[in-house]
């Protein structure tokens, strides 16, 4: 993404919130901006980070 060493860690904690808002609140629907955590990379790399994270998303309870 962005490079800034300040959002390393934001995919993780996003799919700690939806885990999270999953348990806290049963049934809720939830979406999720899946692309954006491949932002500035190459599209060969988007490819890839944006199927692991939707995949991570989903057993997170996307």
């Amino acid at each position: 993404g962005s490079g800034d060493p300040a959002f390393r860690t934001a995919g993780a904690e996003t799919l700690e919130a939806v885990r999270q808002i999953k348990q806290s609140l049963p049934g809720v629907l939830t979406v999720l901006g899946v692309s954006n955590s491949s932002f500035g990379l190459t599209p060969a790399a988007r490819q890839v980070v944006n199927s692991v994270f939707l995949h991570e998303a989903v057993a997170a309870g996307l």
